[in-house]
């Protein structure tokens, strides 16, 4: 076991994937938020393709919570980097989108249409009744051992996928423009 799967350096090779080149290039380029965007995106488009994958197999009820999470993980992220550019990283922030989004939505609403404003406000408005804080999608018991989700319920993974697409298509801009 003398391989090492995390190094503090740049490896190259085959499965080899390199963090902290972002930070160069920007310096090089004299841009910002590639590492942002690789965050923001990557969390996205990962759920994208698992339920691309599972849409239509009998399995996909096990792929349902790393997808769920990963969605909401890609809505907090770009949450908080709209916060971060719009206000300062003096305040702290915890995983409540409503929270996020109610001080975001006031000072997008120039750049974004009613229409958009509210999808955003139905999506975060089902994400805050299932998951308030980010904990029950990535784990099976709260502390005190009691379930993290009710013993029935079912996830619409495409209209998840569609909702998500649109907020994205709303918000993109923020991070990825």
């Amino acid at each position: 076991m003398s391989k090492k799967i995390f190094k503090d350096k740049f490896r190259t090779g085959t499965n080899m994937v390199n963090i902290g080149w972002q930070s160069n290039v920007e310096k090089e380029l004299g841009i910002e938020g590639l590492k942002q965007f690789g965050y923001i995106s990557g969390y996205k488009d990962a759920a994208d393709d698992l339920v691309d994958k599972v849409l239509g197999i009998s399995l996909a009820d096990a792929y349902v919570f790393p997808i769920v999470f990963l969605y909401r993980q890609y809505l907090e992220l770009v949450l908080k980097n709209l916060y971060v550019k719009i206000y300062d990283k003096s305040t702290k922030m915890d995983h409540d989108l409503s929270k996020i989004w109610e001080k975001v939505r006031k000072k997008i609403k120039d750049e974004t249409t009613k229409e958009g404003r509210e999808l955003i406000d139905s999506v975060i408005e089902e994400f805050q009744q299932v998951d308030p804080r980010s904990f029950h999608f990535r784990y099976f018991w709260r502390l005190d051992y009691s379930s993290t989700l009710p013993d029935e319920m079912s996830v619409d993974l495409g209209l998840l996928k569609e909702r998500i697409d649109k907020v994205d298509t709303i918000l993109y801009g923020s991070y990825g423009g």
